[in-house]
């Protein structure tokens, strides 16, 4: 993976370090941690990527969720990343909701076929704008990874590495101040089912299609280890570069080098 993987992003959450009670890590650098809410004691779960952070899927007011902070957000242009294993079924298993005071739906994204996850497809619903269908469906139990980026209105959703079906539109921008930022589960809806998350990461702009490939390639681990790459140089590194450095890390987080 390159380091250009780096720019732009937003955050970068994962269990895979170890269970961390009811708090889901962001290793992207800017402390943008995520509330584990109405969890029970058995979310931290190991499989064969390491640890997980598993949903128990129940379909009422009581669902295992996680509430990211309003700054983890985007406001047109996103890469949205899962690592993830589908536990049990469902018709629909929500992936990421986000409202907004002028959107309801910015986006809500789920996996499913309407009677099943597990085949299902993945959908993407934006208030305003036509919804969007792709996909060969996830496996139970095997660990998938799934992407989705908008450039410009251009919507494309990648499965293990490869695009699903052709390009598509959804020529909305969001609006308004966050009002729910949601992760594995609508708590109040019907629409969830038991998952695995490995890692889920956000951009403010779109990963290229080589890019979203490369993350696939390197597995699960892949963007935590550029992620502590970039730590160490830092570390390691005189003060006076650290201090460059971390200027520079800054500028490739935010908005990428000059």
């Amino acid at each position: 993976m390159s380091r250009n993987s780096l720019q732009n992003l937003v955050g970068y959450w994962s269990p895979l370090a170890g269970p961390s009670a009811y708090t889901l890590l962001d290793y992207g650098g800017r402390g943008l941690h995520g509330s584990i809410l109405q969890a029970g004691d058995t979310i931290w779960q190991a499989n064969q990527a390491g640890w997980t952070l598993q949903t128990d899927g129940v379909t009422n007011n009581t669902a295992d969720y996680v509430s990211l902070p309003d700054a983890a957000g985007f406001s047109g242009d996103y890469t949205l990343s899962w690592w993830l294993t589908v536990v049990s079924n469902n018709s629909y298993g929500v992936l990421y909701y986000r409202a907004t005071s002028g959107q309801a739906l910015a986006p809500l994204i789920y996996v499913g076929s309407g009677t099943s996850v597990i085949g299902g497809t993945i959908l993407i619903f934006s208030s305003g704008a036509s919804s969007i269908t792709r996909g060969a469906g996830l496996v139970a139990g095997q660990l998938s990874h799934v992407a989705i980026t908008r450039s410009d209105g251009v919507v494309r959703i990648y499965q293990n590495g490869v695009q699903q079906g052709a390009d598509a539109t959804q020529a909305v921008t969001f609006t308004g101040t966050i009002t729910n930022n949601w992760l594995l589960a609508q708590p109040s809806g019907a629409e969830n089912t038991a998952m695995q998350l490995s890692s889920f990461g956000m951009w403010d702009r779109a990963l290229t299609p080589e890019e979203v490939w490369r993350e696939y390639e390197g597995g699960p681990n892949g963007m935590l280890q550029l992620i502590r790459q970039r730590a160490r140089k830092s570390y390691f590194a005189p003060p006076a570069f650290r201090a460059h450095y971390a200027q520079r890390s800054a500028q490739l987080i935010g908005g990428g080098l000059r």
